[in-house]
């Protein structure tokens, strides 16, 4: 098994896809934002991301309140729960 599909390149995505190609697996992702990666092979298509693959991964956005999305620091926030 060395082929890994990923559906989903956000930042959990992109990168559980690179750790796989560091380990030596063949990764093909797809992402509906364009993705730019030097370890993995980002292609234009489900399709394509699944082909022959030997498993595949479907990484999807996780609900969060406003300035909880990660791109910032929140150890200055309440703590808050995921909105499910």
């Amino acid at each position: 098994m060395n082929n890994i599909g990923f559906i989903g390149l956000g930042k959990l995505g992109l990168t559980v896809a690179e750790t796989f190609a560091k380990k030596g697996f063949n990764v093909k992702g797809y992402d509906i934002k364009e993705r730019v990666s030097d370890l993995i092979e980002v292609v234009s298509t489900i399709e394509a991301a699944c082909l022959n693959q030997d498993i595949i991964f479907i990484a999807v956005q996780t609900p969060h309140l406003p300035f909880y999305d990660g791109a910032m620091p929140t150890s200055h926030l309440a703590p808050k729960d995921f909105n499910y």
